[in-house]
C-alpha cells in the first residue's frame, strides 16, 4: 500500500533542546494478575511482562531512565544479558550493548548483586575485567566468525552449564515476586492502568511533541541520515525512507569492506553506506549460504520485523548487492543548510498539528532542493508517517510551507513563514 501511496513524488534551526522537566518517578512495576499467578511455572513470562513494561514507558511514554523503576531495569538488563549470551555468546552479547555499554554493565553488575547470582557475577566479572583491558578490541566484536573474542568465547560453555543448573530468569521471576513495587491489576483492566501511567506524567505531551521535532530534525540535520534519505529518493521513482536501522561491517566489492545501514523503504529492504565517493545505495540480498536455518521465537520475530539489524543478521542474513544510486556529499550539505534555515523541521511540525487527528511523523527524506519562483531555495521532503501507513509531501521555502498529498498533489494545508516563526518560538520558550 505505502509503494502505491509514494510512487509518484515530483521530482533553522535545530530541534529544541528538552528542557529541564518536573521531577517526576514512576515507583511501581504494574503487571497482569495472569503472568504473576503463573510465575512458578513460567518464569520467563513473567521476566518477559517486566521488559515489555518498560519498553511502554520508553517508547510510548517517553520516559527517561531516572523516571522508571530501577528494580525493573535492573531485571531487565539481566534478562537480556542471559538472553544473548544464550543465543550468541558474549561476544555477541557485547556487541549488542556497545551503543550503553557502561551504562549497561554496571546496571547488569548490580542486578546480579540483588539476584544473589555469585556465580553468575563470576563469570560477568571475567568479562568486565576483558573488557577493561581490551578497549580496542571491544569495538570489532560481532559473535560472528572473525568477530569473537576468544577469551569471551571461553565463557560462553560454563554460562550456559551454570543457566541450566542455575537459570537466572528464576532468579529475577521469584525476585520481582517479592518486590514492594510490583503492583498486580486483573488482566482486563491492565492496558487502562498502562494508559492511566502514561497520561500521569506531567510532561507527556510537552515530551512528545519536542522528542517528535528532533526525531524529524535528525533526518534533516545527521549526515548520515540525511544523505542516505536522499539516495533513496533520488531513484525514479522515489523510495522515501520508511525506516532506517543500525550499521554492520558488510563487503561491497572485492577487498571492500564498509559500514552498511540497514534501510527500508517504500521499494523494501535495502543497505546504504557512506563512502568517499558519496551517499550510495544498494540493494540487500538474502544470503542463504549464511542462513542458520534455526526456528525464531515470537520475540525474535518482532524484532526483525521492526528492522532490528542485529536480528536480522543473526537469523536472517543478507548481503549487499547491486549499486542503485549514488549522490554526491556537498548535494547533502546543501539540503542540510537548507532545511535549517527553512526551519523545516518546525514547519513539518505545525502542518501534522493542524490535521484532524494526531498522525506521528515517521521518517522524512529530502527529494530536492530547488529555486521557488522567487528564485529561493526551496525543499520538497517526502514523509512516511504513522509508521508506513500514510505518506505525504511538505514544499518549504521562505514564503512559507504547505502539506501535499500523494498522490494526487493537491494541498492539503498550508502555513506561513511567520506562523513557523511563531511555533518556533513557543516550543522553545516552554
Amino acid at each position: 500500500m505505502l509503494k502505491g501511496m509514494l510512487s509518484r513524488f515530483h521530482r533553522h534551526e535545530s530541534a529544541p533542546e528538552i528542557p529541564q522537566e518536573v521531577s517526576f518517578h514512576q515507583s511501581q512495576i504494574v503487571l497482569r494478575r495472569s503472568v504473576v499467578d503463573a510465575a512458578k511455572s513460567n518464569p520467563e513470562g513473567l521476566v518477559s511482562a517486566v521488559s515489555d513494561f518498560v519498553n511502554c514507558l520508553v517508547e510510548d511514554g517517553h520516559f527517561r531512565q531516572d523516571e522508571l523503576p530501577f528494580e525493573a531495569i535492573l531485571a531487565r538488563q539481566c534478562y537480556d544479558y542471559h538472553v544473548q549470551v544464550l543465543r550468541g555468546g558474549h561476544s555477541w552479547f557485547v556487541r549488542r550493548a556497545m551503543r550503553h555499554l557502561p551504562e549497561t554493565l554496571g546496571e547488569i553488575d548490580q542486578g546480579l548483586r540483588a539476584l544473589n547470582a555469585q556465580a553468575h557475577r563470576e563469570i560477568f566479572g571475567q568479562m568486565q575485567t576483558w573488557i577493561a583491558m581490551n578497549p580496542k578490541n571491544v569495538t570489532t566484536l560481532t559473535g560472528f566468525i572473525n568477530g569473537i573474542a576468544p577469551e569471551l568465547q571461553k565463557l560462553d560453555s560454563p554460562f550456559r552449564v551454570l543457566s541450566d543448573l542455575d537459570s537466572l530468569v528464576v532468579r529475577i521471576a521469584d525476585w520481582i515476586t517479592t518486590l514492594p513495587s510490583l503492583a498486580v491489576v486483573e488482566d482486563e483492566a491492565h492496558p487502562a492502568a498502562m494508559r492511566a501511567i502514561l497520561a500521569s506524567h506531567p510532561d507527556f505531551e510537552k515530551r512528545r511533541t519536542t522528542r517528535g521535532i528532533a526525531r524529524t530534525d535528525m533526518f534533516l540535520s545527521d549526515e548520515t541520515h540525511l544523505g542516505l534519505g536522499m539516495v533513496a529518493a533520488s531513484l525514479e521513482p522515489p523510495e522515501p525512507t520508511v525506516h532506517m536501522g543500525g550499521s554492520w561491517h558488510l563487503t561491497i566489492g572485492p577487498e571492500r569492506v564498509e559500514p552498511c545501514y540497514w534501510m527500508r523503504t517504500s521499494a523494501g529492504h535495502r543497505f546504504g553506506a557512506a563512502l568517499e565517493e558519496g551517499y550510495t545505495l544498494f540493494e540487500a540480498v538474502p544470503d542463504p549460504a549464511m542462513d542458520r536455518g534455526e526456528p525464531i521465537s515470537p520475540e525474535e520475530l518482532e524484532k526483525i520485523e521492526n528492522d532490528d539489524i542485529d536480528a536480522i543478521q543473526f537469523h536472517k542474513p543478507h548481503a549487499v548487492g547491486r549499486r542503485l544510486a549514488v549522490i554526491a556529499p556537498e548535494m547533502a550539505d546543501i539540503a542540510k543548510r537548507a532545511c535549517r534555515e527553512l526551519l523545516a523541521s518546525y514547519a513539518i511540525d505545525l502542518l501534522f498539528r493542524r490535521l484532524p487527528r494526531r498522525v506521528d511523523v515517521t521518517c522524512v527524506s529530502v527529494h530536492r532542493i530547488r529555486r521557488d519562483p522567487d528564485g529561493k531555495p526551496e525543499a520538497v521532503i517526502m514523509i512516511v508517517a504513522d509508521k508506513g501507513q500514510m505518506g505525504a509531501t511538505v514544499i518549504v521555502n521562505y514564503r512559507g510551507a504547505r502539506l501535499v498529498s500523494e498522490p494526487t498533489h493537491e494541498t492539503i494545508l498550508s502555513v506561513t513563514r511567520a506562523e513557523i516563526w511563531a511555533h518556533r518560538l513557543k516550543l522553545t520558550k516552554s
